[in-house]
């Protein structure tokens, strides 16, 4: 559909053709044509319209285009290949079965806690929701619910997270390129869905406060949040936004850094007269 229909050239032959469940769910009239064939497609697909009437109509609209669409038609209405089962053609094959065996004294067993700290690590990814904004205009869908773009960020600190430029400048092909004013209107339109585990979570989505620093070449923008003391980064320590403490001797970034924010480690820092005694610093 991408070389065949412009945008508006595909809404219209959406609208001639099917009813509102579809055409009501189309991105605004100034969504860029790769926006419109993605969301289309998720349409159909979801209400079980791309069937025969679907290529008919492609066919009618682009009848020079028939052999491709024929093509692509032939391949959506061809059958899944059945794995068939694996039968055992002789009982020569049969005896030279073995049982599994690993013939050493060393334990080769693997610790299940990597599932453990990787639930843990996902506590501090985020969907990222960016509320796409032209001439300092945000852009709503036909149903007026705001056209968004989404992308994946991380917490590095309990009131950071880091994502990448292109999510917060949130352009697709055709669009024109994000303005600086506009990028920090998306930035401060973000919102962060944590806990992102199932399409239909309850979540209680975070507003990001600002965008703190970002860069186009290096592809990262970095989020201020407001404080959460529930909300914890990945660190080693797991950092916490509880009241700031004095600076620790932890490598960890999250106790080094300017925010200064408490770490779960046992952190302690030593008077002025210990670190005059074993000449060490905190």
């Amino acid at each position: 559909m991408l070389s065949m229909f412009s945008a508006d050239e595909l809404r219209r032959f959406l609208r001639y053709r099917y009813d509102d469940a579809v055409t009501e769910s189309l991105p605004g009239p100034t969504s860029s044509l790769a926006l419109m064939v993605e969301t289309v497609c998720e349409l159909l697909e979801r209400h079980s319209l791309v069937d025969r009437a679907f290529f008919a109509g492609l066919r009618e609209e682009r009848p020079r285009r028939s052999g491709e669409i024929d093509a692509v038609e032939a391949l959506w209405a061809a059958p899944q290949e059945s794995i068939k089962p694996f039968t055992w053609s002789s009982p020569e094959q049969l005896a030279k079965i073995q049982l599994e065996a690993l013939p050493t004294h060393r334990d080769h067993t693997v610790s299940a806690r990597f599932l453990v700290r990787g639930a843990e690590a996902a506590k501090s990814v985020a969907k990222v929701l960016v509320h796409r904004h032209f001439g300092a205009k945000p852009r709503y869908r036909s149903d007026e619910s705001p056209e968004h773009s989404t992308g994946t960020g991380w917490l590095i600190a309990p009131n950071l997270c880091i994502t990448n430029h292109h999510v917060i400048a949130a352009r697709h092909g055709g669009d024109p390129a994000v303005t600086p004013e506009d990028f920090d209107r998306q930035a401060r339109s973000t919102t962060l869905h944590f806990d992102y585990l199932a399409a239909d979570a309850t979540i209680d989505p975070v507003q990001v406060l600002e965008s703190v620093a970002a860069d186009a070449t290096l592809d990262f923008a970095l989020l201020r949040l407001p404080p959460s003391p529930a909300r914890r980064c990945a660190c080693a320590n797991g950092c916490s936004s509880a009241p700031a403490r004095p600076r620790c001797r932890s490598a960890s970034t999250c106790c080094s850094t300017p925010t200064a924010r408490r770490c779960g480690s046992a952190c302690a820092t030593t008077s002025s007269s210990t670190a005059t005694a074993t000449g060490s610093a905190t």
